[in-house]
């Protein structure tokens, strides 16, 4: 049985590889590792940074939705005096001549409100007609903000927050080349379209 042991162990000895097969195998996969090693941190870093843009976009929209809402939740609550006060929209255009555009309201508005008069304010940093109106069916106080619509301002269509700590709703919709705010105390503001 020993005889035996001894062939088999011979055998699979003369079989095996010598080392110098062995370090020529591991230095020609060493070398084609080192190969796809700058291709592999290339492409890691090239998602990373299209990640990282792709995030800051969304940041930057979301930024500037927040501070859009933001700034007339806090226009809609100020105690500001009114610049001109008119229940007459021709009155209010002609008196607002600041303005470089046409006080027009969304069609929904037209019905339903009352115009108690405006002033003039920023939206994102662009001039703009703050109007104030009573509702006649709620019996609320609204504010309605409009400047000519960017293209940063449009992409705000239809977006909607509540601000809590000022206790206020506001809507964002662009018509017929006008970027609109809505503002209202919480339990009485419905989208823009909704009026």
């Amino acid at each position: 049985m020993k005889d035996l042991d001894e062939q088999v162990y011979q055998y699979y000895w003369d079989k095996s590889m010598k080392n110098e097969s062995i370090e020529a195998l591991l230095e020609t996969e060493q070398k084609h590792s080192r190969n796809w090693l700058p291709i592999s941190a290339a492409l890691v870093a090239g998602v990373a940074l299209f990640a990282a843009v792709l995030w800051q976009q969304q940041l930057v929209q979301l930024d500037l939705r927040d501070l859009t809402i933001r700034e007339a939740a806090m226009n809609h609550t100020s105690k500001f005096q009114l610049d001109v006060e008119t229940s007459e929209l021709e009155l209010l255009t002609a008196k607002m001549e600041k303005l470089d555009f046409q006080i027009t309201l969304p069609a929904q508005l037209e019905s339903r409100l009352s115009l108690i008069g405006g002033r003039y304010c920023t939206i994102n940093g662009q001039l703009a007609a703050h109007l104030k109106f009573e509702d006649r069916k709620l019996g609320s106080e609204l504010s309605l903000f409009m400047t000519p619509a960017t293209t940063t301002l449009s992409s705000l269509h239809g977006q909607k927050a509540r601000i809590a700590d000022l206790a206020v709703s506001v809507s964002l919709a662009r018509e017929n080349g006008m970027f609109y705010a809505l503002a209202s105390a919480d339990h009485h503001l419905a989208p823009i379209d909704e009026y």
